[in-house]
C-alpha cells in the first residue's frame, strides 16, 4: 500500500513531520522555481490512477464561509488530489498526498489540506469523469508562525496499554499522533497484537487513515508489509513485521 518510491525518501519525510502544520494565511504564492519543484513532485507521487495536479485559482476561491475555519489568504495555488473512488484507493490517496505535503514542507513551503463542501466549487482544470476529487491542498510561503497543535493523548488513540508495546510500535503511534485529519478529529484507533500493528478508522475517514498510514510507515524501520482488512464501514490497515 506504500510505494517503494516513498520509502526511498523515508528519512527526509520523517524529518519534515514536526515542521508540517496547517497554514491558513500565506505571505506569498509559490515562486516560479517552487512551481517547477512542485510539478516534479506531483509527477513523482502519482501512483496508478491517483493524480496530483497543480492549478492556480482566484484567491477568492479559498475565501468565505464554505471553509469551516474561515478564509485562506495569500496564495493562489492548490494541488488537486483525485482518482477513482475505490475503498483502498482513497486510503492510498491519503498516504500519497501526505507524502507530497511533507515534501512541500521540506522545500520550505507551507500547506493546508482542504476537504468538505469546497470540493464542489468549479476549478479551472479538466478532471476526467472517471475520477473523484478527494481534496485540495493550498500551497505557498507561510505568513504565520507554527503554533502548538492540539493532539489527543496516545491513551485516547490506543487500545490497551501503549506503554507496554514494542518500542517500534510506540514510535509509530507517536508519528500517527502528528498526522493531519479532517477538523483535527484524529478518527482512528491503534492496536497491537504480537508482531502486528493496526490502524482502524471509519469509511468516512479513509483519507485520514491514509495519512496516518504514511506517518506510521515513516516510523517503522524494520521490514514490514501492510494489508487492508476490516469491513467497508470500519476499514483497518494492518502492519505485519518480519522477524
Amino acid at each position: 500500500m506504500i510505494p517503494d518510491r516513498i520509502r526511498t525518501r523515508r528519512s527526509a519525510l520523517a524529518q519534515a513531520v514536526p515542521h508540517r502544520f496547517s497554514c491558513h494565511h500565506f505571505s506569498a504564492a509559490p515562486s516560479l522555481t517552487d512551481w517547477s519543484s512542485l510539478s516534479y513532485l506531483c509527477g513523482r507521487w502519482e501512483y496508478g490512477d491517483l493524480h496530483l495536479r497543480l492549478v492556480r485559482v482566484p484567491e477568492s476561491f479559498l475565501a468565505g464561509g464554505i471553509l469551516r475555519f474561515g478564509r485562506i489568504t495569500g496564495t493562489d495555488t492548490i494541488c488537486v488530489l483525485s482518482g477513482p473512488a475505490l475503498p483502498e484507493t482513497v486510503i492510498q490517496a491519503g498516504a500519497l498526498a501526505e507524502a507530497f505535503v511533507l515534501e512541500c514542507t521540506a522545500l520550505g513551503l507551507a500547506t493546508c489540506w482542504i476537504t468538505g463542501s469546497i470540493l464542489r466549487k468549479p476549478i479551472p482544470l479538466a478532471i476526467p469523469q472517471t475520477e473523484s476529487i478527494f481534496a485540495f491542498i493550498a500551497i505557498g510561503k507561510a505568513g504565520e508562525a507554527q503554533t502548538a497543535r492540539h493532539r489527543k493523548e496516545l491513551s485516547a488513540l490506543c487500545i490497551g496499554d501503549w506503554m507496554a508495546w514494542p518500542e517500534a510500535f510506540q514510535k509509530a503511534a507517536a508519528y500517527i499522533r502528528e498526522a493531519p485529519s479532517a477538523a483535527n478529529a484524529q478518527p482512528y484507533r491503534l492496536e497491537v497484537h504480537a508482531n502486528t500493528f493496526s490502524i482502524r478508522s471509519s469509511d468516512r475517514s479513509r483519507l485520514d487513515l491514509g495519512a496516518a498510514l504514511l506517518h506510521a510507515d515513516l516510523a517503522l524501520e524494520m521490514p514490514h508489509t501492510w494489508t487492508l482488512r476490516g469491513s467497508s464501514a470500519e476499514p483497518e490497515v494492518v502492519c505485519t513485521c518480519s522477524n
